[in-house]
């Protein structure tokens, strides 16, 4: 049987061309559904260097490999399992040129090898590793982490920064049956830099520095200052060329202050010039105080303006009490002038004891006189070991000697000196019998002084008077005067003012009454608790004509 064909050329929308239109759709479905269902493939790795990093450090960098990125046949859910058998970095110590890897001086890279058995692991997600650790694998999601790990020591010559590259071998294990999955060994790579610094310097931070260009350490130059350590303070310290803080590199300009030891209280301490602390630099002014050694209680110590403490330098004040040698009736005192004086303040030291030199003259006679008659020699008794009267010892009370109290005492009268001297013998008796107040002592040593100088005619005949006063019961006053018998001192709580005879001489309305001196005429001898004294009563004279005979003779002690 013949059939006909179909005409679906004749121009009009005929049953033919709807059954083209039909299979053309359902064509089109078809091949979308098709494309829809393919997955994509491939694994995450990425990495990081520690930087900076010091030249000749180590190069020190860690990894992170993940499976987020594999989706498997294309479907939600399919993603597949992969595997990663190596690791291995190259350091780029020669930089990357044209986006490769390079070496220095145009070789390789430097390689590390297959690292992934010798890195310390974290796994998540269900990662794992064979025992070896040859190979990991990564399920869906999962992720492996590395502890940092280093092949390499940085050089002074590489480049900078420093280029690293780490390629890692994978496998797709295609466990979700995609029809596009990649075979075999699969490589993928990354990268990381490192910017390069100096190693330490090994010399002080302050004389140098990193060349951050050369990544070098480079020393300051020569004198550059730098922080003294303050061991030597006559030294300004400084760096020397070769990266090195020296102590004593510039010696800091003379007298400049330095440590001062206290060793020279006149002097202060001061650099030279030459980096030596000199004690006794730069004296202090004259007069500063000083310690003393105490040698000498009268001065104060003090700095000459030399450098030198002086012990004498200068007195101190009148009075001020000095070291005594017991002197009962007087206290030591420094006499402003730089001398310690026995005498110096006067003390009350009892009832003075006087007698005229007529008494003493006329008690100097015993058996062995050639006119003896009777009485006792108190004069001789009293001398004792010896008086010291205008330069000559008084030992004795013979004739025609020049060491008699007889021959001192028994004299015309004209002479000045030979008066003094009468007078001086007299008040030296005294004072030896009895105690003599301060003031009589000091007087009587002055007018020694006097007498023996023998050129001044007024002074000697002041003494001479004023002794006279006092061996017939005057009072010697603190000026060396005399007030005569019968005389006092006003006085009221203490205070003295002028001299009186009777109250009516003094200020009444201010209180002050006549304070009468004791008459030492009146004194007995002999005191109370002088149980072996015999010359109270003192019995006749022994030698008024042994005076006599002196008088006659017409000599003076200096003659004999």
């Amino acid at each position: 049987m013949l059939t006909k064909e179909r005409n679906c050329t004749n121009g009009t929308l005929s049953r033919c061309t709807y059954a083209i239109l039909l299979l053309v759709a359902l064509m089109s479905l078809a091949f979308s559904s098709t494309a829809l269902a393919q997955g994509q493939h491939g694994i995450g790795i990425v990495k990081g260097c520690d930087s900076p990093v010091v030249i000749g450090d180590p190069l020190y960098c860690d990894y992170t490999i993940s499976n987020t990125l594999d989706t498997g046949d294309g479907t939600s859910g399919s993603a597949d399992t992969l595997t990663v058998s190596r690791l291995e970095d190259f350091v780029c110590n020669g930089g990357i040129v044209a986006g490769n890897c390079q070496g220095k001086n145009a070789q390789p890279p430097v390689p590390s090898g297959d690292i992934l058995p010798l890195l310390s692991l974290s796994f998540t997600g269900g990662a794992s590793c064979n025992g070896a650790q040859t190979l990991c694998t990564l399920p869906p999601g999962s992720t492996i982490s590395t502890a940092l790990y280093t092949h390499y020591n940085v050089a002074i010559d590489d480049v900078d920064p420093l280029p690293d590259r780490i390629v890692m071998v994978w496998q797709d294990l295609n466990d979700s049956g995609s029809n596009n999955p990649p075979v075999g060994d699969q490589e993928q790579f990354t990268g990381s830099t490192a910017t390069l610094t100096c190693a330490p310097c090994v010399n002080d931070a302050e004389c140098e520095e990193c060349n951050e260009t050369t990544n070098l350490c480079e020393p300051y130059s020569a004198s550059t200052t730098c922080t003294s350590d303050g061991s030597l303070e006559c030294w300004d310290a400084g760096c020397d060329g070769s990266g090195n803080c020296v102590e004593d590199h510039t010696p800091v300009s003379a007298s400049t202050t330095c440590a001062d030891d206290g060793s020279n209280e006149c002097a202060d301490a001061g650099c030279d010039g030459s980096g030596n602390c000199v004690q006794d630099h730069t004296p202090v002014s004259a007069s500063t105080t000083c310690t003393s050694d105490g040698s000498l209680e009268c001065w104060d110590a003090g700095c000459d303006g030399s450098g030198n403490c002086v012990e004498d330098h200068t007195p101190v004040a009148a009075s001020t009490p000095c070291a005594d040698t017991g002197d009962e009736c007087f206290d030591a005192g420094c006499d402003g002038s730089g001398s310690c004086v026995q005498d110096h303040v006067p003390l009350d030291c009892g009832d003075e004891i006087c007698r005229t030199p007529g008494f003493w003259g006329a008690r100097g006679g015993d058996a062995g006189d050639e006119d003896y008659r009777h009485g006792q020699n108190i004069t001789l008794e009293v001398i004792g070991d010896g008086l010291d009267v205008c330069g000559f010892q008084i030992t004795n009370t013979d004739l025609a000697d020049p060491e008699s109290a007889i021959e001192a005492i028994c004299i015309n009268k004209g002479d000045t000196q030979a008066k003094l001297i009468r007078n001086l013998t007299s008040t030296a008796l005294n004072c030896s019998l009895g105690v003599c107040n301060p003031n009589t002592a000091l007087l009587l040593s002055d007018c020694n002084d006097i007498c023996f100088a023998g050129t001044d005619e007024g002074a000697m005949k002041t003494c001479s008077d004023n002794l006279d006063c006092f061996n017939n019961g005057g009072y010697i006053l603190a000026d060396g005067s005399c007030a005569p018998e019968g005389f006092g001192v006003c006085q009221v709580g203490g205070v003295e003012s002028t001299l009186c005879e009777i109250d009516e001489d003094c200020d009444l309305r201010a209180g002050e009454t006549c304070m009468l001196f004791e008459n030492c005429h009146e004194a007995d001898l002999c005191a109370e608790d002088d149980t072996d004294c015999t010359f109270e009563p003192p019995g006749p004279a022994s030698s008024p004509k042994k005076c006599n005979q002196a008088r006659r003779d017409g000599k003076y002690i200096w003659e004999y």
